[in-house]
C-alpha cells in the first residue's frame, strides 16, 4: 500500500525501536525491537514475535526460545 514501508528501516515510538525488515509498514523478517525493559532479537511475522528469538533483559537476564 502507498505509504506503507517495505525493506530495511528503523522505526522509533517512544521508548521503543526497531531495526529491521518491514513489509506493509510492519516488520516482518529478522529485526531487533528494544524498550526500556528488554532487547528481541528474532524474526517477525506481520509485527507479531514468530519462530526462534533471544531475549535480553536490562538486568542482564538470558532467554533463547521459540515465539508463536
Amino acid at each position: 500500500a502507498e505509504g506503507q514501508g517495505h525493506g530495511k528501516g528503523l522505526l522509533k515510538i517512544q521508548d521503543c525501536t526497531y531495526e529491521g525488515q518491514f513489509i506493509n509498514g510492519k516488520p516482518h523478517g529478522l529485526g531487533i525491537f528494544t524498550n526500556q525493559l528488554l532487547t528481541f532479537e528474532g524474526h517477525f511475522s506481520s509485527g507479531l514475535a514468530t519462530g526462534e528469538a533471544s531475549v535480553t533483559y536490562k538486568n542482564g537476564e538470558k532467554f533463547h526460545g521459540i515465539f508463536n
